[in-house]
């Protein structure tokens, strides 16, 4: 019973997502699709038929994301996360290999983010290839200066990182959003710190 439940849930997120997946590329937008099965059960390969069938699914949908279990960190650990991405990926990509296969880390938590790079990334084949921060926050800090010290040593630390595994990509906040929090918008020294960034990582 519990195993048909799973398998009712797992089927009706494929559905919303395929739905939602509609409503984005019609509005002239990447889609991502993003879903969340058991982790254990996942690495276990429990779920390969639904992923081969998404895979296959998004073929005709070659600038589609999938995302495997958005911001496992909370969920999970390095290892039991590893091991389930990874055959995500292979199974998917056996049936699809052009399907786009990523994830999405806290990375507004910096030091959890170090950490799940050094746990994940690093000590995962090809992980580091291709990835970025998106949704970076500043919620903690309470001044300009304060973000644009955040923002310059995540600059040194991305850039000691070895040749090759640079992030693509770094997206931050810099709106007060649906919440109204200054605390989330840069002032001149932290868009001048972003300024150095760019110049530093090219």
């Amino acid at each position: 019973m519990i195993g048909s439940r799973v398998a009712i849930a797992v089927a009706a997120s494929i559905l919303l997502a395929a739905t939602v997946f509609v409503a984005t590329s019609d509005a002239g937008l990447i889609p991502f699709v993003s879903i969340k099965t058991a982790p254990k059960a996942t690495g276990a390969g429990q779920y390969d038929g639904r992923l081969r069938d998404l895979a296959v699914w998004l073929k005709d949908r070659p600038d589609t994301y999938f995302i495997w279990y958005h911001e496992p960190e909370n969920d999970m650990d390095g290892p039991t996360f590893a091991k389930a991405f990874k055959r995500v990926r292979d199974v998917m990509k056996a049936a699809n290999p052009q399907v786009k296969v990523g994830y999405s880390a806290m990375a507004f938590q910096w030091d959890g983010h170090v950490r799940w790079y050094r746990e994940v990334v690093q000590k995962t084949p090809g992980a580091a290839s291709k990835w970025g921060l998106t949704e970076r926050g500043f919620k903690r800090t309470k001044s300009d200066q304060a973000r644009a010290n955040e923002i310059d040593r995540e600059s040194t630390y991305l850039d000691d990182l070895p040749a090759g595994s640079r992030p693509a990509f770094y997206l931050y906040w810099n709106t007060k959003g649906t919440e109204g929090d200054p605390d989330l918008v840069n002032g001149p020294k932290a868009r001048a710190a972003v300024a150095r960034m760019v110049k530093t990582l090219g």
